[in-house]
Parts: structure tokens; sequence; C-alpha cells
């Protein structure tokens, strides 16, 4: 009788070998099941990641950047080269969704600046980076990055999202990105990862309706935070540095900048709690009596002192107002813009799709007050008169 005797080494590689026949028969129906289910595009550090990049290499040319693979749920797929070719005015749009969604307007306007100079063999290049759901903590980043992009002109638009970016930040949980990253090359652990995913994109839709629908919920029971007038007012610093240091970053490269302020709806608000839907009936009321000066001011007053609001109110634009005059930076007033241009002086009566975003007659606005500012920016006109 014969005794077969294995080494430690041997021992150790024939007890893995079922491990590892089991993950790769998991790993093959992960991947046939991603050919009927296609895995979701996650970014694993939401944009908090100091790491993160908009912009990367084209993969069949270093000379080009594209966006990013994994930032193209939040923001407009593009290209521009790099470094940027003699004749090129480049302009950045800096933002939030209110940006993201003027893409096809910005690729207009692109072209109507570059007319004088087309002759000449000029070319105006406009970056959209605005990102879907952004406030100013993740645009800090994504501005340092566009510095490095050789940018004639930078232009700020954002106010939205202060609170909305602070309530992502809670499911943000840094010292699992390098994990989530290396194990996001298993097909098995992507459809865990997007079964779960789509439960709570499911569970935030379903809340999303409820409010829609819902005549008397109270949505402090709601998965939101209920922010302080002290987490308000500490969200507030937070938005006038990062606007600042922004500004200052790009002045200091003479790079020129233009800073808009942000309207927002103020007929139909963005209301989370029962006791806030109630206080503002008041608004209605007003409105009704044809008291429509009374009605703003108490439209904006209301959303000021909201300490949980989703959109834009008097205190984020008295903040770029005074970011605007202590960079000494042109302004462009679109809230008073679109105020002028309502039926009664009210922003939310006809230029609103919702409660924050611009509707297509909106947009005319905007890119028209832009447009004529652009226009009158010093490094565009030297450049317009080559």
């Amino acid at each position: 009788m014969t005794t077969t005797r294995f080494s430690l080494k041997q021992t150790v590689i024939f007890s893995l070998l079922p491990l590892a026949a089991i993950f790769l028969l998991l790993e093959t129906g992960g991947r046939i099941i991603e050919r009927f289910l296609p895995s979701l595009v996650v970014d694993s550090g939401m944009g908090f990641d100091e790491g993160s990049r908009l912009f990367v290499p084209h993969e069949g040319s270093s000379r080009v950047r594209v966006t990013n693979p994994l930032k193209t749920a939040q923001f407009v797929q593009q290209w521009f080269p790099m470094p940027k070719p003699a004749g090129v005015y480049r302009i950045a749009v800096l933002g939030e969704s209110s940006v993201y969604y003027l893409n096809p307007e910005l690729v207009a306007l692109a072209d109507k600046l570059a007319v004088a100079g087309k002759s000449k063999g000029k070319k105006i290049d406009i970056i959209n980076a605005g990102g879907l759901s952004y406030g100013s903590q993740r645009l800090v980043l994504i501005a340092r990055e566009l510095l490095e992009y050789d940018l004639d002109l930078l232009i700020i638009y954002m106010g939205n999202n202060e609170f909305e970016e602070v309530e992502q930040l809670q499911h943000y949980a840094p010292a699992t990105v390098a994990a989530q990253n290396l194990l996001g090359h298993s097909a098995i652990f992507r459809v865990f990862r997007d079964m779960i995913a789509r439960r709570w994109i499911q569970k935030l839709k379903r809340e999303h309706d409820e409010q829609l629908l819902a005549t008397a919920v109270d949505y402090e029971t709601a998965d939101r935070m209920n922010y302080s007038p002290i987490d308000a007012r500490l969200r507030m610093e937070a938005f006038r540095k990062n606007l600042s240091d922004i500004v200052a970053s790009f002045l200091k490269r003479k790079i020129s900048v233009l800073i808009g302020t942000v309207p927002s709806n103020y007929i139909v608000p963005k209301l989370f709690f029962q006791r806030d839907v109630q206080e503002f009936g008041k608004m209605e009321r007003l409105l009704i009596a044809g008291q429509y000066k009374d009605a703003k001011r108490f439209a904006g007053a209301f959303m000021a002192q909201l300490p949980h609001r989703h959109q834009s109110s008097p205190v984020e634009n008295l903040i770029i107002h005074e970011v605007a005059r202590d960079g000494q930076i042109p302004l462009i007033d679109m809230e008073r813009i679109i105020s002028d241009a309502e039926p009664h002086g009210i922003p939310g009566e006809t230029l609103f799709m919702d409660n924050c975003h611009l509707n297509d007659q909106g947009r005319v606005l905007w890119i028209r007050a832009f447009e004529n500012k652009i226009r009158e920016v010093p490094s565009f006109r030297e450049w317009n008169q080559r």
C-alpha cells in the first residue's frame, strides 16, 4: 500500500480550488446577469474624494480629455483637446444641475460667440462643469481641476444644493472607497451592489412621489436631516468660503471670472415638512388678493429662514453679491432678471419647470444675459480683436 504525502503548499492549493471554482461560477453568473441588466455607473467617492477626476485622458489619445466614465451619471459627456490649441478661447461653466441642463444652450452660445473669429480660424470651447445634485463642497474640487485646462474665463452659477449635498455626504464612507474600487472589478460584487442601490433609488423615488401626492403627511418622520438654524448658518458660512476660495484661486492665475445670482421658484418651492406647507399657505392667499409685492417679500423671507431648503434663497444670493463685490468681479443678477421678466415680479410664475430649474423661456434669458456679459470681459474682447 502506497501512501501519498502532500506538502503544505499543495494542501493549501487543493483546499483553495473549490473556493476558486465557486467564485468562478458566481463571477460567470454575474457577467451573464449584466448582459441583461447592465451595471450602474457608480462613483464610489460620490465626488467628495480628493482624488476624484471629472475629466480623464481619452483611451485613444493622451491629448484629449473626456468625461470620466464614473461621472457620466452626474455630468454631461464631452471632450476637449489638451493642451489648448492656438486660437481657442476656453470657458468653463461651474455649477449644479441648472448648468447641466443648459448644455444645448451652451453649445449654441459657443457657436454664436465664435462667429466673428471663424474666418481667422478661432474657436470657442465651453466646458459644462455642471453636476447633478452637486453643491459647493464638491464643486471646489471640480474648480481645482479646471485650473489645469488653460481656461480664459470661469462662469460660476451655484446656490441651490447646499443642503441637499450635506444629506448626500451622510452616505459617503471615505474608508471604503479604495475597497469599493477594487471590488468593483468583480461582476458578482457589482450585481449585489446594484441590487442595493436600486432599492435605495426606489425608496427615494417613493418618498418623492409621496411628497407630491400627500396633503397631511408629517415629513419629520422621513429619512432626511432636520437642520437647526445653527446648522443652516454653518452651511452658509461654508458656502461663502467655498465661493470665495474658487474666485481667489482663478483670479490668482489671471483667469477672468463671472458670477451670477441664482433665482428659484417662489410660487411652488420644494417643502418637506407639513408645518412648512401650512405656513406657506399664506403665499396663496396673498396671490389671490393680488398683493404681489407682499407675496414676493413673504416668500423670500420664508425661504431665507428655512433651515432645510433645497433651492436658493435671498441668503445664498446675498452671499453671491458679497463675494462678487469682495473679489471685484462682474455679477449677472439673474434673480433680478427673472423677477423682472415675470408677470407680477415673482420668480416662478412662468419661467420655471420645477422648484429651481428654469424652463425654455427662462434659459433663453440666462444665455442672453451671460452672452452680453462675456462680450464685455477684457480677455474675450482682446481675443476677438486679434
